[in-house]
């Protein structure tokens, strides 16, 4: 979709959108200020708790505003995290007979703010959520969906979306067989010759549980957003804004016990470029396939997740030093998000080697358009977002 191609304030009116979502997270606090500013009027918002706990149905919701709406209903699905009680419920739906925490214990389990705890099994809680959302959308062809839950799940499952992007085609970090613990991923590293690698969580997001390993000095040190708390001798993990360093094998080896057990992608640790004596990486966010909004994330450390007190560098710096190669990035970017055709936006994480020789995706993130203050044609990502589903809603429903 072109930049001009929008819709006019009485068409988008036509439309009702339904969110799914956190009603208290600044994503849907954000989301709602950018519809109001449209004149499309307030979404509809359905609790995620509310949801899993059964209270409120989200088909009913759905219907409801099929039968008001003369240009059919949007459902936008938000990021579940940065709420407990889901948390909980999440990890509950997802036990299962061999599971680390069984659904009764799951429900009881008290807010720890920034543990880290039982991802995989809230991933498996999760799929089973889309899932279900997926088999409501199905008898309910008024009703179109900006992510399509299957897309969400494969974008949210690490190693199984870079091995898709690399069938297709698509430019990806080079990575390591699975490892079982930290002894065993030494090994690997040898044998593949080596010596840096970023170890990530396989369903985490916000460098979340993120480990970059460098063995190359007289003792592998490990950089992590993770921080290892020790009670009566056993290790919890907490995300941490400020990064933790560990060179300890003992600390090490608990590390990589977690993650091994939580579930773990390992690739090798690729160089990137600098800007301003900075590391630099970028999110690009991708709408109906077109390469829109980005922004330049530069750090010190290995990690330039903006969260964590890093800094925006200049993108129409970036832009010019780049010149006619900024298109490799778009490019690339596009690529990706053409293996991806039921998701109508995609942030994606994109290194750029020294001397922009190549670049790389990172990972892509199926709630990725929340960049404040960002642009495209003057018109910001939560508004381009609500233009590209109205206008396809409208032009295909």
């Amino acid at each position: 979709m072109k930049n001009s191609a929008v819709l006019s304030p009485s068409a988008s009116k036509q439309c009702r959108w339904v969110v799914l979502g956190n009603p208290q997270s600044r994503r849907v606090k954000l989301f709602q200020t950018a519809l109001n500013g449209r004149g499309s009027g307030a979404a509809c918002v359905v609790s995620y708790f509310d949801v899993l706990q059964g209270s409120v149905s989200l088909f009913e919701s759905l219907a409801q505003n099929e039968e008001d709406s003369t240009q059919g209903t949007i459902l936008r699905i938000e990021s579940p995290g940065e709420d407990h009680l889901v948390e909980r419920a999440l990890i509950a739906r997802g036990a299962t007979g061999t599971s680390e925490i069984s659904q009764a214990s799951a429900l009881r389990m008290r807010a720890d703010h920034g543990r880290v705890r039982f991802v995989g099994q809230w991933f498996a809680g999760y799929s089973l959520l889309l899932a279900d959302i997926e088999s409501t959308l199905s008898i309910l062809p008024n009703v179109s969906v900006q992510n399509h839950p299957a897309a969400i799940q494969l974008l949210f499952d690490k190693p199984r979306c870079q091995a898709f992007l690399a069938e297709n085609g698509v430019a990806t970090p080079p990575t390591l067989p699975t490892i079982n613990d930290y002894q065993h991923l030494l090994e690997v590293m040898r044998q593949a010759d080596c010596s840096r690698v970023f170890a990530k969580l396989a369903n985490g997001s916000s460098a979340s549980g993120v480990v970059a390993l460098n063995t190359n000095g007289a003792r592998p040190v490990a950089i992590t957003t993770l921080e290892i708390v020790r009670r009566c001798g056993e290790p919890r993990f907490y995300n941490n804004l400020k990064l933790s360093r560990y060179d300890r094998e003992r600390d090490l080896r608990d590390l990589f016990e977690f993650l091994c057990r939580q579930g773990v992608h390992v690739e090798r640790w690729l160089p990137k470029a600098a800007q301003a004596g900075r590391n630099f990486d970028l999110r690009v966010v991708t709408y109906c396939g077109k390469a829109c909004h980005a922004v330049v994330r530069t750090s010190r450390s290995p990690m330039t997740n903006l969260h964590l007190g890093n800094r925006r560098g200049d993108l129409e710096e970036l832009k010019n030093a780049l010149g006619k190669r900024w298109e490799m990035i778009t490019a690339l970017c596009e690529q990706a998000a053409a293996a991806f055709p039921n998701a109508q936006y995609v942030g994606w994480d994109v290194l750029v080697t020294p001397g922009f020789r190549s670049a790389y995706i990172l990972e892509g993130n199926a709630f990725g358009d929340l960049l404040p203050g960002i642009t495209y044609g003057g018109v910001t990502s939560y508004e381009f977002a609500i233009q590209t589903a109205e206008y396809h809603r409208i032009r295909t429903g």
